[in-house]
């Protein structure tokens, strides 16, 4: 959305609604243009999913419904899809968040090949949100915080 803000006033107004005011107040300026130029380079670099031999990393997942779910890039940002096949990504473990979970319905991530990680960290005002969630991939345990902010 950040690097969509740049081409239009009205993609400028959708990111700054959806968090686009938060990171600028958190970066220190006041508008999309003050940004420093490390930042949306890093943005442009970063890459849409990562694969390990074990894990799949996506912002918010895969689309497997096509035969290859890692030509997808929209839905590695966007997808809300539960549908997974795991032989898709030869039973690696995905790791996602996008779709944020109540507290209770983040499960202990060893029994599972999907793990969705979003705790809602930005609603700590919604009961069961509120959570900034991580996972130690050595002991396949979660890290939940609270945010307190």
């Amino acid at each position: 959305m950040m690097l969509d803000a740049f081409t239009g006033e009205a993609k400028l107004n959708h990111w700054l609604l959806n968090g686009g005011g938060a990171t600028l107040k958190s970066l220190g300026v006041s508008s999309l243009h003050d940004l420093p130029q490390q930042y949306t380079d890093f943005i442009r670099r970063t890459k849409y999913y990562v694969a390990t031999k074990e894990f799949v990393f996506a912002h918010a997942g895969l689309n497997f419904r096509l035969k290859n779910p890692f030509l997808d890039k929209k839905a590695m940002l966007w997808t809300r899809d539960e549908y997974f096949d795991p032989l898709k990504i030869n039973y690696r473990i995905l790791v996602h968040g996008h779709t944020p979970l109540l507290h209770e319905n983040i499960r202990n991530p060893g029994n599972r090949h999907k793990i969705n990680i979003d705790g809602g960290c930005v609603y700590n005002y919604k009961p069961g949100y509120g959570n900034l969630v991580a996972l130690s991939l050595m002991e396949m345990k979660l890290i939940i915080v609270a945010n307190i902010d």
